[in-house]
């Protein structure tokens, strides 16, 4: 595979050889085979004066591929040679990471076979898929420059390996992530390319030309991509205020049943509450029915009560008066009836004094009062003198002013 003017038949080694030419005799760029396939080219010119042959396999987008020899044993040799390197650092998935397990298998089935990378003649390309940016499928896929060591390869691999999209991912199904890598991750991806192919001996102005050619024809699918994003994003915000909507809708309804069934709640507690009370009532009424009752009972037994007391009180008077009459002295009942004579007397005696000096107290307030009585006359009249000596016609200033 030379890259340069030619024709590439990609035949697999079990069919028969289908060949494509082009109307001017030049060699032309297949399109790439499967991913992780070993294949047969036959290369021929269209006059069909020669035909080459060459292995070639492609592992996560790293193509090697053999020197294009006359015979076809020594090719299906190499076959048998990058279909076993294939398998080898495939199987050893969990062994390391890429770079190691190609290196490993590499080394391993050379060894087997006893060849060497420059007996086959092996060299190597990275193969780009660009249609994640450009945002559809170009004629071919991006081919780096051929590298003939490994080791370029794998580097170059290697810093190409963050900007891959999954293989089996269709832009239409993962928008937003388009547009990420398209907003974020493109000038990334540009200048690292650039920098592998200027690393590589590439014309940067010429790769910038094609990358620049690439994206103007990729233009009117890529503003579609953009207006399905624009429509799915605005689906997606629509579909997000209807939830919301929904949501608030929800919650507001479920805010107002529980609203009401606390009010229900509520309005079952007062009833409760207002039935409590009104037993409360009923039940106080009673009882205060019941008191006034049994106090009624209690009062009238106790005036019961009081009555026999007070009869057998006075019974048991007249009977010690009895006999105390019939049991006395003629000269202790004649004390007796002086000493309640005198008390009588004492009492009277009292009294008279209490009246005497409630009169004299009358007096004295008598004896004030006409006394002033009196002085608020002469006060009185006093002034209306002062007052007919100050009204009269022939008043001076002498007789309001006297002078000393």
């Amino acid at each position: 595979e030379s890259g340069e003017d030619g024709q590439e038949v990609l035949q697999s080694s079990t069919s028969s050889a289908a060949q494509e030419v082009d109307t001017g005799g030049r060699w032309k760029r297949p399109r790439a085979p499967p991913a992780n396939t070993t294949i047969v080219r036959v290369l021929t010119r269209p006059d069909g004066r020669r035909s080459m042959y060459n292995a070639a396999i492609t592992l996560q987008r790293l193509r090697v591929f053999s020197a294009l020899v006359d015979e076809l044993p020594p090719a299906l040799d190499a076959v048998v040679v990058l279909n076993e390197f294939k398998h080898r650092a495939a199987s050893h998935a969990h062994a390391g990471s890429f770079e190691e397990r190609v290196r490993a298998a590499m080394r391993g089935v050379l060894d087997e076979n006893g060849m060497t990378c420059e007996s086959l003649g092996l060299k190597y390309r990275i193969e780009v898929p660009m249609r994640c940016w450009l945002g559809f499928k170009p004629r071919g896929t991006w081919y780096m420059p051929i590298f003939t060591c490994l080791e370029a390869a794998l580097l170059a691999w290697r810093r190409l390996e963050p900007f891959h999209w999954p293989q089996g991912r269709r832009l239409d199904y993962c928008l937003d992530t388009w547009m990420h890598k398209m907003q974020v991750e493109l000038p990334k991806f540009r200048r690292v390319l650039l920098d592998v192919m200027e690393d590589s001996g590439q014309n940067l102005a010429k790769v910038g030309k094609q990358l620049a050619a690439a994206d103007i024809k990729a233009a009117p699918f890529r503003e579609r991509l953009i207006e399905r994003w624009n429509a799915s994003a605005m689906a997606a915000e629509e579909r997000r205020h209807r939830g919301l909507d929904r949501l608030s809708q929800a919650v507001l309804t479920t805010w107002v049943r529980r609203e009401r069934h606390a009010m229900l709640a509520e309005e079952r507690l007062q009833r409760r509450f207002a039935l409590a009370e009104l037993a409360c009532e009923r039940w106080c009424a009673r009882a205060m029915v019941a008191e006034e009752r049994r106090a009624h009972k209690i009062g009238k037994l106790e005036r019961k009560l009081e009555r026999r007391c007070t009869r057998d009180l006075a019974r048991e008077d007249v009977r010690a008066h009895t006999w105390r009459r019939r049991s006395e002295t003629l000269e202790q009942r004649c004390v007796r009836q002086l000493r309640q004579l005198l008390e009588i007397w004492q009492r009277r005696e009292a009294r008279r004094r209490e009246q005497e000096v409630r009169r004299q107290e009358k007096a004295k307030s008598r004896a004030l009062v006409a006394a002033g009585r009196q002085e608020d006359q002469r006060r009185e009249t006093k002034r209306r003198k002062r007052w007919q000596w100050l009204s009269r016609r022939d008043l001076t200033m002498d007789d309001l002013f006297p002078r000393g």
